[in-house]
């Protein structure tokens, strides 16, 4: 799932099925997104990552700024 405001790309959401990981598959689509955008005059490309990808996306050239941690209520 991408989301594009004016420059501004966001990638929230690349799922790989688990039978189909450590194929290479998320980097591939990961750079797809990465030209495509570029393409598109992109200034500045974000995700949200899980840990899983966070090599990828290091490898990628994308940095860690900060960490969100998500929380649920148990009633």
């Amino acid at each position: 799932i991408t989301h594009t405001t004016n420059k501004v790309v966001g990638i929230h959401s690349v799922g790989i099925p688990p039978a189909m990981r450590r194929k290479g598959y998320a980097a591939e689509i990961m750079k797809l997104l990465i030209n495509t955008s570029l393409e598109n005059n992109a200034e500045l490309i974000t995700l949200q990552a899980s840990n899983m990808g966070k090599n990828i996306y290091l490898k990628l050239g994308f940095k860690e700024e900060f960490v969100i941690k998500n929380y649920r209520w148990i009633q």
